[in-house]
Formats: structure tokens, C-alpha cells, sequence
């Protein structure tokens, strides 16, 4: 499990058994502060920079730590008070222990970038929520959310209603626990994404920006 730690208001999640840092709302002004703060604790640890479009850090402070770009997305919120609710859909299955072997081969071979592979989520479990469509017994369509981070992590297939029935599954299951918000990270160009996203509720809140780089 990830601690986190505040520096200069920033959100810096270490997992010291991955040698993996998230930092979590980098400003222009925090960039030097959290960068000094890893280097002189965490040599060898690799991290992933995230932060809004907004007040975003300068990118030569990017170039200059040998950091390269992982991803652009758009950031898409849902508040609780926003959700056009709808009955959870059927034919929507929770991945659990049971049948997570054939989450992972898909996920794994699908998200090849992505930090949170099968077997660590596999490890973290019941910290997840992951729900999957099957077509011909095999996923066709699947998406993972992390209630404590209150984000989808993740939305893959191509069939669009199927999309809108995941992220509905996400959103209903969520809100019966908490009003905390749900956050939707999706590449700029997953415009049919987005449009599944826009009908249940959620509201474009800016573009999601994250640097990698490994401590020396």
C-alpha cells in the first residue's frame, strides 16, 4: 500500500516495495520543492508527474530531469448530484479471484503502459472494483475503478453502449457508498468515450498531463 506524503501541498504516493512514486497536482510553483524532496530520498524509484493543464509546470523543467511524456487525457468529473441514473445493466460481471485470470490476459495485453498490470492488481484486490462484459466467453469489454483514489483507471472496447453500461455499473455502485466525485482520465482523441461519459452526467474539468522518470 502506497504512503502518501505532502510536500509543498503536493500529493506524493510512495510504494516502497515497487520503487514506484505518483505525484498527485504538480504546480508551476511546487515543481523544484517535490523534485528535491524525491531526489535526496528515493534514488532508484521511478516517477510518475501528473498534474492539470492548469498552472501546469514548464515543460523544460521536464526536459531538464530527462522526464518523457506518458500521457495527455482529458479529464472528466461525475458529482452525485450530476448522475442521470440509471438501472444497473444487466449482463455487467464483477471481476473477482474467480475469474480474474481472464481479466488479466486482456488487460495486460491491452494497457501495456499502464503501471497497475494484472498481477498488481491482482495483489490490491479489494481495493478495486473491476466489471467486465463477455461475448463468445471471453471479455469483450471491461473497466477499473479505484474507490480509495476515487478514479476509473481504465475503460477499454470498442462497442460504445457497452462503454456507457460500465461506467453507469461504476456509478451506481459507487454513490450507494459515498458522494465523493469519480474522476474519468481519457485519451484526447477517445471522443467516443468522452461522448459515453457526457451521457451519464459527467462535465469535462480540463486535460490530465503525466511526465516518467526514473531517480539516478
Amino acid at each position: 500500500m502506497a504512503e502518501v506524503i505532502f510536500v509543498d501541498g503536493v500529493e506524493v504516493n510512495v510504494t516502497n516495495e515497487e520503487k514506484y512514486i505518483f505525484v498527485k497536482g504538480l504546480t508551476a510553483n511546487t515543481t523544484e520543492g517535490v523534485w528535491g524532496f524525491i531526489t535526496q530520498n528515493y534514488s532508484g524509484y521511478e516517477v510518475d508527474f501528473s498534474f492539470n493543464n492548469v498552472d501546469a509546470p514548464p515543460i523544460d523543467f521536464f526536459i531538464k530531469i530527462g522526464a518523457r511524456l506518458l500521457e495527455e487525457s482529458t479529464q472528466l468529473t461525475l458529482l452525485s448530484e450530476n448522475f442521470l441514473e440509471q438501472p444497473m445493466p444487466e449482463g455487467i460481471i464483477k471481476i473477482t479471484n474467480a475469474n480474474f485470470e481472464d481479466f488479466a490476459q486482456i488487460h495486460d495485453a491491452e494497457q501495456t503502459d499502464m503501471y497497475w498490470t494484472g498481477d498488481r492488481l491482482r495483489q490490491d484486490l479489494e481495493n478495486w472494483e473491476i466489471y467486465a462484459i463477455y461475448e463468445n466467453s471471453k471479455i469483450s469489454d471491461y473497466i477499473v475503478f479505484s474507490p480509495p483514489r476515487e478514479s476509473i483507471f481504465a475503460a477499454y472496447g470498442k462497442n460504445p453502449e457497452n462503454k456507457v453500461a460500465l461506467l453507469s455499473a461504476v456509478a451506481n455502485t459507487s454513490f450507494t457508498k459515498s458522494d465523493a466525485p469519480i474522476y474519468f482520465y481519457t485519451e484526447s482523441h477517445e471522443l467516443a468515450e468522452q461522448e459515453a461519459a457526457l451521457k451519464l452526467g459527467f462535465e469535462q474539468a480540463g486535460q490530465l498531463v503525466v511526465y516518467q522518470v526514473k531517480v539516478e
